[in-house]
Formats: C-alpha cells, sequence, structure tokens
C-alpha cells in the first residue's frame, strides 16, 4: 500500500513538473462541445476575437466567420489524439489562405543563391565540443547579464522572414560574443538596402543579408532605423552601425544530420529555412507541430534550442523555432517542430539549409 502510494505521488508529481516545464501556448483553446452547433462556434469566435482584440464591423465578422468555422474543424481533424499537440486557435483564425500569403508569405527566391561568395564550414559535433546535450533553449542563458534572443516581432504586411531571421541572428551572435549586451537590430535596413538576390517584402535568403552586414561593418539598431513593414529607399548611409563589425563571416551546417545541427545551436542560434507552406502551419497554436508539411524551401526561422517532450511512452524530440509572426501565434511567437523526422532532409526540410553568422573576439 505504502508503495502504490509513493508510486501515486511520485506520478503527480511528475505530472505537475511537466505541466509546468511545458511551454504556454497563445492559442484559444477549445473542444468538441464548442463546435456543436453554430451558436457555440459564434460563442467560441467571441472568445476568440476578446482574446486578440479583433475589431470588425458586422458585415465583415459575419463573412469571417464561415472562415473562421472552416479553420476550427480543420484544427480539430488535423491531430486526432495527439496528446502533444494543441487543440487551439491563433490570431489568423478568421484569415482566408489568399490573405495570409498575401500578407506574411516569404517566399525565398526561385533562382537560388549563387554560391561563388560563400564561405563554408563543416561543423562536427567534435568541433563544437563532445556530444550535443540532450537539451538547449538559448531563451533561458544569460548573456552579458541579460537575454540572449530578443522579443518575438511581427513581420506584418511584407515577406521579410529571412531579413527577421537573420537580425536575429546577428544579435544574439554579438550578445553572446561580446559585453555590450542585447541590442536589437534592424530587419528593415536589409528590406531597403540589402538587394543581393534579395526582393525585400517578397522574399531572400538570410545568408545574403549576412554578406550585405559584412561589407557595411554591421547593421542599425532597431531603434535607429525602425520597422515599416514595406521596402522603401535605403537610408543605411545616415545610421550608425549598433554593433561595428558585427560579423566576420557565417558558415553551413551541413544538411541532412540531426547531431550536427543539434551541435551548431549548442554554440550559437542559428538561422534555418523551412516549408511552412501548409495552412497546418498558419493555423499552428502550440505543441510539437509534425506537419504536413513538404519540403520546398519557403520560410526562414531562428532555431534557438531543442529538446524533447520527456514522457515515458512516446518522448517526442523537438526543435525550438523563432517565428517573425508577433507574440500571437504558436507558443508565444515560437513553435517546437518534431525533430528526427521519419527523412533526413527533417520535418518540413530543417535539415537541408541551415547557416549561422560567425565573429571571432
Amino acid at each position: 500500500m505504502v508503495r502504490m502510494r509513493l508510486a501515486a505521488t511520485l506520478a503527480v508529481a511528475l505530472a505537475v513538473a511537466l505541466a509546468l516545464a511545458a511551454p504556454a501556448a497563445t492559442g484559444v483553446e477549445f473542444t468538441a462541445e464548442d463546435m456543436e452547433s453554430d451558436d457555440s462556434l459564434w460563442a467560441l469566435y467571441e472568445r476568440w476575437g476578446a482574446r486578440y482584440e479583433v475589431a470588425r464591423d458586422a458585415g465583415d465578422k459575419l463573412r469571417r466567420f464561415g472562415t473562421f468555422k472552416d479553420t476550427v474543424r480543420r484544427v480539430y481533424a488535423a491531430h486526432p489524439g495527439d496528446r502533444h499537440y494543441v487543440l487551439g486557435l491563433n490570431v489568423f483564425a478568421d484569415m482566408t489562405a489568399d490573405e495570409f500569403r498575401a500578407g506574411f508569405a516569404c517566399e525565398r527566391p526561385a533562382d537560388g543563391i549563387d554560391a561563388g561568395g560563400e564561405r563554408y564550414f563543416n561543423i562536427t559535433p567534435e568541433a563544437v565540443g563532445d556530444e550535443p546535450p540532450d537539451a538547449v533553449d538559448w531563451r533561458t542563458r544569460n548573456c552579458s547579464g541579460g537575454p540572449c534572443v530578443s522579443k518575438v516581432k511581427r513581420q506584418g504586411d511584407c515577406g521579410s522572414c529571412w531579413a527577421f531571421a537573420a537580425a536575429a541572428a546577428v544579435e544574439s551572435l554579438n550578445a553572446i560574443k561580446g559585453d555590450t549586451g542585447l541590442i536589437d537590430l534592424s530587419p528593415q535596413e536589409l528590406v531597403d538596402c540589402c538587394d543581393r538576390e534579395n526582393s525585400g517584402c517578397t522574399g531572400g535568403f538570410a545568408v545574403k543579408a549576412f554578406e550585405y552586414i559584412l561589407d557595411n561593418d554591421g547593421l542599425a539598431s532597431l531603434a535607429t532605423y525602425p520597422y515599416t513593414a514595406r521596402q522603401g529607399a535605403c537610408e543605411a548611409a545616415d545610421k550608425v552601425p549598433a554593433y561595428h563589425d558585427a560579423i566576420d563571416g557565417y558558415e553551413r551546417v551541413p544538411s541532412f544530420h540531426n547531431a550536427r545541427l543539434m551541435s551548431a545551436v549548442d554554440a550559437q542560434p542559428v538561422v534555418v529555412a523551412i516549408d511552412a507552406e501548409h495552412q497546418s502551419f498558419v493555423d499552428y497554436p502550440g505543441g510539437v507541430y509534425r506537419g504536413p508539411c513538404g519540403h520546398s524551401l519557403n520560410h526562414e526561422m531562428l532555431l534557438v534550442g531543442y529538446g524533447s517532450t520527456g514522457t515515458t511512452f512516446d518522448d517526442v524530440g523537438f526543435w525550438i523555432l523563432k517565428n517573425s509572426y508577433g507574440e500571437n501565434w504558436g507558443e508565444k511567437g515560437y513553435m517546437r517542430l518534431l525533430r528526427d523526422g521519419e527523412t533526413d532532409l527533417g520535418t518540413c526540410g530543417i535539415l537541408m539549409d541551415a547557416n549561422y553568422p560567425t565573429l571571432e573576439v
């Protein structure tokens, strides 16, 4: 009897610990009861609108209610019985797919990258350290007495994910290597000024942003070159870089290898490209995302760590990704993406194209 009580106590303690350790999902959670009628769905829509402070006129609200209902049913049907996925609704729940693509899609130019000017370096676990640790999360580490990762930002009506990912990677690198702490850098300068195979608000590559930062000895701060969500005239000549000599190069993580990407992100946050085209990515409210997704790389994010759910019978590994859709998407702007996918490409192609800036001090 004592053993049974002790086992029960330990089980409860473990469940509480796991619940406390789990990231807080941003989405408005719902159940099957919320889907029983149009009245219950309308009540859910009202609750969703209040949560995200969404104001619609009566006609627009009624029109979008149909889209909202489709989203609820799609999210409910997509992950039956998956206890590592949150059944919830994010800020985009009443936005059509066309509206989302017009405002948030972040394509990478179809003609690809001219690799002539790139510098690559084959990372191995031994090059960075011994075997990578079981878990890494740069959000919880300390850099010069402050954070190592800046707050999640919102790219808005501009396909500038590449600029946000590049700026965030350089921010974290300088916070880790330097002694001045974390300074928010300007994605807008990259959108306006970095035109080498990049297309401003219609897509680009973080590695080309790294080349721009190299050639210009740094990047302005967000405070001095604020974000406007549209491409304008380059004003870099009037700005002082926040970090002089912010990077001295950039390197690529060898493709198709979980352990090497784990070792790379143990040293610093890394820019990764993934396939974010599927509607389920847009819908993501929290939990471990498994897809569905392909491997056509069309979105860039900042990889800040990895871990696992720690559950006894179905332990699931995941990557921790910082997005640029604002804090009302996913887990306060972050996504946990399934690690150890079924293909060498990684879930949604995450193992195909990963890069990071370098700085020797």
